[in-house]
C-alpha cells in the first residue's frame, strides 16, 4: 500500500525505483538500474526513461524482475 509520500520498490543494486505521492496522483521515477544504469522501470511494457510518469489504476509495473499493479483502494 502506498501510504508515505515516497516509496522505494526494486532490489538495491540490482534496480530501485520511486513512487512519489503527489496532489495529482502517483508517479514513477526511475532511481538506479544497478549495474546496467540505463535499465529503466517499465511500465505496460514500454520503458519510462529517466522522467517521472504518471501512473494510472491498473497499470502493470516491472522493477527488477518483480511485477506489480498499480491500484487504489
Amino acid at each position: 500500500m502506498l501510504e508515505d509520500s515516497m516509496t522505494s520498490i526494486g532490489v538495491a543494486g540490482v534496480q530501485m525505483a520511486a513512487v512519489s505521492k503527489r496532489p495529482q496522483g502517483h508517479f514513477i521515477i526511475h532511481v538506479d538500474g544497478g549495474k546496467d544504469r540505463n535499465k529503466t522501470p517499465v511500465v505496460n511494457g514500454e520503458p519510462i526513461g529517466f522522467k517521472s510518469k504518471k501512473l494510472e489504476v491498473g497499470d502493470l509495473i516491472e522493477v527488477a524482475d518483480l511485477q506489480f499493479e498499480y491500484c487504489i483502494d
